[in-house]
């Protein structure tokens, strides 16, 4: 009976962890777009100005 108890907390442990795993995951992959994105934002207004001013 105490064994059976302890598997279940071990399976609902487990699968709690792979639930915040995966978020953890999505939370650290649009992080990274939002990174990329704003790094290429940043280049692209960098290159408009070099370019106005010599002009």
């Amino acid at each position: 009976m105490i064994e059976q108890s302890i598997f279940k907390i071990r399976i609902k442990f487990i699968k709690n962890l792979k639930n915040k795993k995966s978020s953890v995951f999505i939370k650290y992959g649009l992080l990274k777009l939002f990174m990329v994105g704003y790094s290429v934002f940043l280049a692209l207004i960098v290159s408009f100005r070099v370019s106005f001013i010599k002009v």
